[in-house]
């Protein structure tokens, strides 16, 4: 037990030193299962402060959103160091999708690769880009559509979201804040350049 968790979890799929063979989070590599463990760990455990540390060019946007549970969604079509698709075959607005429980709440179903959020996950509301981020506005589908499967982009429509600004925001058990940090070893008493970052977490 304590109030720090440091995770330097396997950096060998992300690599650049795998550049034709590159395995994102979800692929079911060594590092995309470790992270996952990690921040399974985070939501059960809920220490204060938390470090991860991985390569250079490990998709860590998309890492930090599943920290988070918030997605930012005018990156929702980045592809974030993910090798297997193009920018222009991103389409969160269409693949990203939602069903609608028997209380009206979005319950995440399908997830294209470029987003940061598992299926299952409920969302909360959304925040308006320009507003205080813990100013979240609830999101709730009539009951009578409960059963029905939607998309991202028929969200925002009903929703007045605006894509290029707001932001989705998932229920949480505890909700954490990021920063992300690059660092060169050979400054820190190392005899060669190893290039890492550093996701500095703490619970909000």
């Amino acid at each position: 037990d304590g109030n720090m968790f440091v995770a330097g979890t396997s950096c060998k799929d992300f690599s650049m030193l795998k550049s034709c063979h590159r395995k994102d989070i979800e692929d079911k590599g060594t590092s995309g299962e470790t992270f996952l463990a990690a921040v399974e760990y985070l939501e059960q455990e809920q220490p204060a402060v938390a470090i991860f540390e991985n390569v250079d060019n490990a998709p860590w946007v998309k890492m930090q959103e599943y920290i988070e549970g918030r997605l930012n969604l005018s990156e929702r079509n980045s592809i974030k160091n993910i090798t297997e698709i193009k920018k222009n075959q991103a389409d969160a607005d269409n693949q990203l999708k939602f069903s609608i429980d028997d209380s009206g709440c979005y319950v995440v179903e399908e997830v294209p690769r470029q987003v940061g959020v598992r299926a299952g996950c409920v969302v909360q509301g959304f925040v308006r880009g320009d507003d205080d981020p813990s100013n979240v506005q609830a999101l709730k589908a009539s009951i009578k559509k409960s059963g029905k499967v939607v998309t991202l982009g028929q969200i925002a429509k009903d929703h007045a979201i605006e894509l290029e600004e707001d932001i989705l925001v998932m229920e949480k058990k505890a909700r954490y804040c990021t920063h992300l940090i690059r660092l060169d070893t050979k400054h820190y008493g190392l005899p060669q350049t190893r290039n890492r970052q550093y996701l500095f977490v703490w619970r909000s």
